[in-house]
């Protein structure tokens, strides 16, 4: 009797069972063909928002299919029909993929912003397709972030529950300097007057040079990105300083300000309310709290930085290298432009100023964090640009 009662039990536990598991639903599979790339966009940009998407899908509902099939497919037929796939094209790659949806879309460069389209194209008739279009975007961090937004909003990506600090307060808890306040994103501040993205270092030990030592710094906000010329453009233009237009790419808007001199930085600063970092500041923002070469961990060339590039080609527009991002949420810490900090070379002489990151002119050997170069403070360069900091003591009440 007692085995029949148990025997019984284990029925009734395997029947619950396989109702529980036949009552979650199926996910709806996606395969993401990616991003046409339009414009001056070289630097797989495309690619990167194809991952930011199969990375950031809300994975209680969907599901992203193994992507280099699908692209083989994708490949093979464009090679008869236009470059762009219709709805129709697009549901009979699905059928063949086993997917439920196939995920196309398009970027392009604008000159002086970015912008974006994307498609999700359901095989079945209950959800034709869900779309979006994102324009005007002045740099390529802030389309990624617009990209996120509307993934949300469509429901593609889980909803953040957002927790805005109060009034006065960082998202770490501290009380802010005058003149900042948290940004939409969660670690992100905004410096009030030229709308600059700063991130929080705290206060703690880091290890600097090579070899590395360890060093105690304070806690200090540091810009996001380099200083746009759009930014600088602003200040000369309102303060009626001059600056020295040299070349067509240097006077594109989302691409840090260069030619600029210690001196010209130094201005700048004075005129935000901020100051110019110290080596140190720098070297601990682009480091971390590790003993790394990079802003990004070990990993093979070509590296995820704008460096060893010719005269004609310049600089890139801040954030272009997504993958190499600080630990504390920096951008562009190795290359693109070489940063100009407070320090002298010589405390004696005092004629030369410290620039630290390399620059797009600049070997792999170059722009690693502990690389130091000196300059004379009064010369700006076709590859001299700056970032800007603020201490926590300054500006509070």
């Amino acid at each position: 009797m007692v085995k029949y009662c148990i025997a019984l039990l284990l029925l009734g536990f395997i029947m619950v069972m396989a109702q529980e598991q036949a009552a979650v639903p199926e996910k709806t599979r996606i395969a993401i063909v990616g991003f046409k790339e339009i414009g001056e966009i070289k630097r797989g940009a495309g690619e990167c928002l194809a991952g930011i998407m199969a990375s950031s899908i809300q994975s209680e509902q969907y599901q992203i299919l193994e992507r280099s099939r699908i692209q083989e497919m994708v490949a093979e037929k464009l090679l008869t029909s236009p470059s762009v796939l219709k709805e129709e094209e697009m549901k009979e790659i699905a059928k063949v993929a086993q997917s439920d949806a196939i995920f196309v879309g398009e970027i392009a460069d604008l000159y002086n912003s970015f912008s974006l389209s994307y498609r999700l194209v359901f095989a079945d008739q209950k959800v034709s397709e869900v779309k979006d279009t994102i324009v005007d975007c002045p740099h390529w961090g802030k389309l990624q972030e617009k990209f996120r937004q509307s993934l949300r909003e469509k429901g593609l990506m889980a909803k953040e529950e957002k927790q805005i600090p109060e009034p006065g307060f960082g998202w770490h808890g501290e009380k802010l300097p005058l003149g900042m306040y948290c940004g939409q994103e969660r670690g992100i501040y905004v410096w009030g007057k030229d709308g600059s993205e700063m991130v929080y270092v705290p206060e703690g030990e880091f290890y600097e040079g090579n070899p590395p030592q360890k060093k105690v710094l304070p806690a200090y906000y540091i810009d996001r990105y380099e200083v746009t010329f759009v930014q600088y453009l602003n200040f000369c233009q309102t303060q009626k300083y001059p600056h020295l237009e040299k070349t067509s790419w240097n006077t594109r808007l989302d691409h840090p300000a260069v030619y600029v001199s210690w001196k010209d930085a130094k201005a700048y600063c004075e005129w935000i309310g901020k100051s110019l970092p110290t080596a140190s500041q720098w070297e601990k923002a682009a480091r971390g709290l590790d003993t790394r070469e990079y802003p990004w961990p070990a990993r093979q060339e070509p590296y995820p930085a704008c460096y060893s590039r010719k005269e004609k080609e310049g600089t890139t527009p801040i954030g272009s290298y997504p993958e190499g991002i600080s630990q504390y949420g920096c951008m562009d810490m190795a290359g693109n432009a070489a940063e100009w900090c407070e320090d002298w070379a010589h405390e004696v002489l005092r004629l030369e100023k410290v620039l630290c990151g390399g620059s797009w002119l600049s070997p792999a050997k170059a722009i690693k964090v502990t690389v130091r170069r000196k300059q004379n403070y009064a010369i700006g360069l076709n590859f001299t640009g700056f970032r800007t900091v603020v201490n926590v003591f300054c500006g509070q009440e």
